[in-house]
C-alpha cells in the first residue's frame, strides 16, 4: 500500500523524517528522510548512453550516465543510480524480413539494480549490465535502462535509453505463407540465427501447430 501526503502553504520547509511503526512497538520498523522545499526548476539534465543497441547473454553492456548543470559545466560528484527493466520485446533483424522472433508467452517484468556511483570530473558515471540467459525467457526482451542523478537537495533527475536483449545464443524465427494449391494450407519456414543475424548451426527444430476453435 501507499500513503499520499498533501503539503500545505503553512508547512515549514526543511528536512522531514517519515517513520513506519507497528502499534505497540516503541521503535519504528522503517524510516525515510525527505526535504520539503519551495518549487524550483531542475538544476541539472541527465542522459543515458549504451555502447550497443543489442545486448547478448554473458557479454557486459557498458552504460554511461552523464549529468550537466543547466547553468553550465559538468555536474561533478553527484550520486548517480542505474537500473534495467526487462520486458518481452521484439527483434526485427534486417536480414530476415517476414520472420517473427517473439512469442506470446506470459512473462513478468524483471528489475535489475546496478547500484550507485559518483559522477567524475566529466559529470559521468559508468555501469555494467550483464544479461544471464534464463530457461523461462524464450523471446527477445526490451531493456529499458533508467538513469537517475541526484541534486544536492536530494531531488532526482531522470533519463532513459532502450536496447534489445538477445535471449540466448540462438533465436528461432517463424514465417507463414499461404500454400499454393486448391486445398488451403500454410507454408511454414523456420530460421535459426545468431545475434549477428548469421544462420545458426542447428540441425533440426520441432514445429507445433495449434488449431483454435
Amino acid at each position: 500500500g501507499g500513503l499520499d501526503i498533501v503539503t500545505e502553504r503553512s508547512h515549514l520547509t526543511g528536512k522531514y523524517t517519515a517513520e513506519l511503526r507497528v502499534p505497540g512497538e516503541s521503535a519504528p520498523i522503517g524510516t525515510a528522510v525527505f526535504n520539503l522545499e519551495e518549487f524550483v526548476p531542475n538544476r541539472m539534465k541527465a542522459a543515458v548512453a549504451l555502447d550497443s543497441a543489442l545486448i547478448t547473454p554473458e557479454k557486459p553492456a557498458a552504460i554511461t550516465i552523464t549529468a550537466e548543470n543547466l547553468y553550465g559545466g559538468a555536474a561533478v560528484g553527484r550520486t548517480a543510480e542505474a537500473l534495467v527493466i526487462l520486458r518481452p520485446g521484439k527483434y526485427e533483424p534486417e536480414q530476415w524480413p517476414g520472420y517473427t522472433f517473439t512469442n506470446d508467452t506470459a512473462l513478468e517484468p524483471m528489475l535489475e539494480k546496478l547500484g550507485q556511483k559518483k559522477t567524475d570530473e566529466a559529470g559521468s558515471a559508468s555501469f555494467e549490465f550483464t544479461y544471464t540467459a534464463r530457461e523461462t525467457v524464450t523471446m527477445p526482451l526490451e531493456a529499458s535502462v533508467r538513469g537517475m542523478v541526484f541534486e544536492l537537495g536530494g531531488r532526482e533527475v531522470r533519463a532513459r535509453a532502450q536496447a534489445v536483449v538477445f535471449p540466448a545464443p540462438v533465436a528461432l524465427g517463424l514465417a507463414l505463407a499461404s500454400a499454393p494449391g486448391e486445398v488451403s494450407g500454410l507454408d511454414v519456414s523456420v530460421a535459426a540465427i545468431q545475434a549477428d543475424q548469421s544462420p545458426a548451426a542447428l540441425e533440426k527444430v520441432f514445429v507445433t501447430l495449434d488449431r483454435e476453435s
